[in-house]
């Protein structure tokens, strides 16, 4: 009978390792059904493949996708509160299958339409949740029945807070474990300050068009309060100025990635004293940028500010040179367009 020990000796164990590699998951488990040598082997090409990957769980990026699976998977692994190498064979296989899971996703091209239901309240242990378009109203009975069974909620992605502020609201009240928060049309008339008590935030993309200036000053002027946060990805802020980006740009330490909004009034003219404290020292410099930012996306859009006051495209390229060479990737775009509404629907 195969995988007996007589059996096992036909070929070296290195030969069978490298037969079950190629195995996919599910076959896997199967072949640990024959014999204990078969589940020792398959479970050592399980955990080496999970003590491989953990590592890459921690580099965040500005792709929500692939930060959707590292900080989903570091979740669970913690759930776990043992160390990979001590994790039981159905540990294993319960990380790699949702691993699995969560990989397929990043890499689909699937665009959701139409309506994406969020009804199931008695679903307990989520790690992430995806709210796309139009969604059911919920009660507070339903969303108290949902938080409880999904404190450590890590990911929440919004794609239109209008369509149901009280729940949106709810949400990202008491989901205070969240890491990953994109929120898209988003209403103009709230304050959204809750998000300011997120303090394990790491990822924030967000809308943040608002009919009054105090709320959009008080939101950046704090974002400081976020001390994890490292991606900051803000898609649209009518009004904000250069001001305003050197705010974060001082306050916010950790910051690696920062896109900056399409309709603003920002100049650009901020690039030269970024420029300069790039090339300061730290130690000679206590408010010096975040060390760690590599990356900086910006829109001079002539539809909302001034031409002539507008830092000259030439000059930009000879700091966007400059700025390259110390380590930060600058991606600026001249255009002159408005936005079709005052806070779009649509992602841009």
């Amino acid at each position: 009978m195969i995988g007996t020990q007589s059996e096992l000796q036909v070929f070296p164990y290195e030969i069978w390792l490298n037969i079950f590699s190629f195995l996919d998951l599910d076959t896997q488990k199967l072949v640990t059904n024959v014999s204990r040598s078969f589940l020792s082997l398959v479970v050592s090409i399980w955990r080496t493949k999970l003590i491989k990957v953990t590592p890459l769980f921690s580099q965040m990026n500005g792709d929500y996708k692939s930060v959707k699976l590292k900080v989903v998977m570091n979740a669970l692994l913690d759930d776990k509160t043992v160390p990979v190498d001590k994790f039981l064979p159905a540990d294993l296989f319960d990380i790699l299958s949702k691993y699995k899971a969560l990989l397929a996703s990043e890499h689909s091209a699937e665009v959701h339409h139409g309506y994406a239901f969020f009804h199931d309240y008695d679903i307990v242990g989520c790690k992430f949740l995806d709210l796309y378009q139009k969604w059911p109203r919920p009660g507070a009975k339903s969303l108290e029945k949902f938080i409880n069974g999904n404190k450590d909620l890590v990911y929440l992605d919004i794609a239109d807070c209008r369509e149901n502020i009280e729940a949106v609201h709810h949400l990202t009240s008491h989901c205070s474990k969240l890491e990953v928060l994109r929120m898209f049309a988003t209403d103009p008339l709230l304050p959204y300050a809750e998000i300011l008590k997120l303090k394990s935030l790491k990822f924030l993309e967000l809308q943040f068009d608002s009919f009054y200036r105090d709320h959009r000053d008080d939101f950046i002027y704090n974002l400081h309060q976020l001390p994890f946060l490292q991606v900051l990805k803000l898609q649209s802020c009518y009004g904000m100025t250069d001001h305003h980006v050197v705010t974060i740009l001082e306050r916010c330490k950790n910051l690696k990635i920062l896109h900056l909004p399409f309709n603003t009034k920002i100049d650009g003219w901020f690039l030269e004293s970024l420029l300069e404290r790039m090339k300061t020292p730290a130690d000679m410099n206590v408010d010096t940028i975040p060390q760690n930012l590599s990356n900086l996306k910006l829109f001079i859009n002539t539809a909302y500010t001034d031409l002539l006051n507008v830092i000259p495209e030439l000059y930009v390229r000879t700091i966007q040179d400059e700025l390259r060479i110390l380590g930060l990737d600058l991606q600026i775009e001249y255009v002159h367009k408005k936005l079709s509404s005052f806070n779009p629907k649509l992602h841009l």
